[in-house]
């Protein structure tokens, strides 16, 4: 917790403009741009996981946004005929913030602040072990 709030204090009192801090991300840390200012952030355009996140206030209803808007393409999509792979890939929620990772001030803690344990995905419809 000492080096969440470590980073949060970095942020705001470095002036360093952020949407998003991830505690746990699906990506390895050398894919990340380390903050020249601070060791233990790195900026994240690609991670999928969605498993620990501070949403900067100020950023919330764009997030919200993108859930809703992934919301409803999953449900138009469930009634179309494309293959639920494709719908995925499309709409999921931890494949549209993607998008936003591209254009928004993403950052990642350094080390993961946890992993996600192993668990029952519905999209491989198997056990998994992701240890992200």
């Amino acid at each position: 917790m000492a080096r969440l709030h470590a980073a949060l204090r970095h942020l705001e009192e470095s002036g360093t403009p952020w949407d998003m801090l991830l505690l746990s991300y699906a990506l390895p840390w050398r894919k990340l741009r380390p903050l020249d200012t601070y060791a233990g952030l790195g900026r994240v355009n690609g991670s999928h996981t969605r498993s620990a996140y501070v949403v900067h206030p100020r950023y919330r209803s764009e997030l919200l946004r993108t859930f809703a808007r992934a919301g409803d393409g999953l449900r138009s999509g469930m009634s179309s005929v494309q293959p639920p792979r494709s719908i995925y890939r499309q709409w999921a929620g931890d494949q549209v913030w993607k998008l936003r990772q591209a254009t928004g001030a993403w950052y990642g803690l350094h080390p993961r602040g946890g992993i996600q344990g192993p668990s029952y995905s519905n999209i491989k419809g198997r056990f998994v072990r992701y240890t992200v």
